[in-house]
């Protein structure tokens, strides 16, 4: 009988082991609590598909080893501070509606968030091409390294800072009405796969580099290459389609950015690439393009102008559309604080002072709907206003995205600018919209699709929250930003409703 005895538990113990490890469902229950703690009861720090349930505002700590496959961490905060495994058995690893943050090297082999937010403080490597951010954000701290084989980007914000990067060496790499937003040195290279932008907006400011060497597709889509910053490609072909716009440089002379290409370049019909100065510019070895051939060293160049012309380059002020290459005059920018709100129905509220208004004989109120075509609205006297204010409200803006900047003519006949402050008004229904951006003086407005309850966060590039607010009974809310920020700084707003959440990259003007 013994023999028999020995068998029967040997295969019990096989059993209670095997339960232990296979799915269950798990809930925090402690405030924080760790991994070894909820599994406690199980009998082994392995789970295979399992479920963990976590409140809102508590903390998950996978403070020890362990490993999981396939499993949903719901609601709550994860905060991956030991090594952890997440192994590949077939199964995603899914976060949902809650916090993600990763404090030591951790490496997922597939992974889907939905409704989350993932701040990287440590390196990050995905295995494979099959991971997907939907209406989530990931925030880079500096000096992390984000390794990918392809991801996809949907309604969600990536968020590179400092000098964190991130790499994709495999299949392709999709954005689709997401956001990506870099500063400080940063750097977003591709070595493998394409990569496809669809109605999503690239930003990049300071020295940060977008590399590039396999195709590169936008489809109505902004892509904005502030100060200093670098797109590079390195033999791929650029294809710009249905009202993409580039705009390299950010008004500024201090401004030195540029497209570097050694490959062709497909400017399609409602596209454009826009240098605005003449330290801005395109250089490419390709001299072809799909709306012609040109000839890169006769724009801007030579004579009076600041350069000299070089093989391949085209300088700014110029514009690259579909069917020419055309110089333009660059602009001056005055010192003129601009920002433009809605007020009301199609109305949109236009506020803006101006140091130097004792010099001006009047302003040009303009717009513009594809940053292209100036229309002029209204001429505004100077001195009607004291200490240089000025108000301006536009009854009949247009549905989507509207431009406004404002032209200072002086008393001896010179025209000065504004930077351009853009508003959309009409947002899709269930789309949450925030406006205006870059924000002057530390406020901006939320507008919500109804009055139900939304929760607003605003968190520095690198994670660190900054503050939180609760907010209800209204369609649109004026909000602060912290006092401490600076001009130039950039948040991360993230709005979160009933219906979903979303994640705006935020500068302060």
């Amino acid at each position: 009988m013994k023999p028999i005895f020995t068998r029967l538990f040997i295969l019990f113990l096989t059993l209670v082991i095997h339960q232990a490890a296979t799915a269950q469902t798990k809930t925090v229950t402690t405030n924080p609590e760790t991994w070894a703690a909820l599994m406690a009861s199980s009998g082994s720090t392995t789970c295979n598909g399992c479920t963990i349930n976590i409140p809102a505002g508590y903390v998950l700590n996978l403070s020890s080893s362990g490993e999981c496959d396939g499993c949903t961490f719901n609601g709550g905060t994860v905060n991956i501070s030991h090594s952890f495994t997440f192994t590949n058995g077939g199964a995603a690893t899914n976060f949902n509606n809650g916090s993600v943050v990763i404090g030591v090297p951790t490496t997922f082999y597939n992974i889907i968030t939905s409704y989350d937010s993932m701040f990287v403080n440590s390196n990050l490597t995905i295995q494979n091409s099959l991971p997907e951010l939907q209406y989530s954000t990931m925030d880079v701290a500096a000096n992390v390294n984000v390794s990918t084989q392809g991801i996809e980007f949907l309604y969600s914000a990536l968020g590179l800072s400092g000098t964190s990067s991130m790499t994709n060496g495999g299949s392709t790499m999709d954005f689709y009405y997401s956001t990506l937003y870099m500063s400080g040195s940063s750097s977003f290279g591709a070595a493998g796969g394409s990569i496809n932008v669809n109605y999503s907006t690239l930003t990049l400011n300071d020295t940060a580099s977008f590399n590039i060497t396999n195709a590169f597709t936008v489809t109505s889509s902004t892509i904005n290459l502030n100060d200093n910053s670098v797109f590079e490609s390195s033999g791929s072909s650029i294809t710009l389609q249905t009202n993409t716009t580039v705009t390299v440089g950010s008004g500024s002379l201090l401004s030195y950015a540029n497209i570097n290409s050694h490959g062709s370049l497909s400017v399609q019909s409602g596209s454009k690439v826009d240098l605005l100065n003449y330290n801005n510019t395109f250089r490419s070895t390709v001299t072809s393009y799909s709306g012609g051939t040109f000839s890169p060293n006769t724009y801007n160049c030579g004579g009076t102008y600041p350069n000299a012309c070089k093989a391949d380059y085209v300088y700014g002020c110029a514009t690259i559309s579909s069917s020419s290459v055309v110089a333009c005059t660059t602009l001056a920018i005055a010192a003129l604080n601009l920002a433009a709100t809605p007020a009301g129905t199609n109305a949109i509220n236009l506020t803006w002072s101006d140091p130097l208004y004792a010099t001006a004989a009047h302003y040009l109120v303009q717009r513009s709907t594809d940053n292209g075509d100036w229309t002029t609205l209204a001429t505004v006297a100077a001195g009607g206003y004291t200490a240089g204010d000025y108000q301006f409200e536009d009854p009949a803006a247009l549905a989507g995205t509207d431009n406004y900047r404002i032209a200072r003519v002086d008393e001896n006949g010179a025209t000065l600018y504004s930077a351009v402050s853009s508003v959309t008004i009409d947002g899709a229904a269930g789309v949450i919209t925030l406006y205006p951006n870059p924000a002057p003086g530390h406020t901006f407005y939320i507008k919500a699709p109804n009055t139900e309850q939304l929760m607003v966060s605003i968190y520095t590039v690198t994670g660190q929250l900054l503050s939180r607010q609760s907010l209800q009974g209204q369609t649109q809310y004026h909000l602060l930003l912290p006092s401490q920020l600076l001009p130039g700084n950039a948040v991360i707003v993230q709005a979160i409703s009933p219906t979903g959440k979303q994640a705006f990259p935020l500068l302060l003007q």
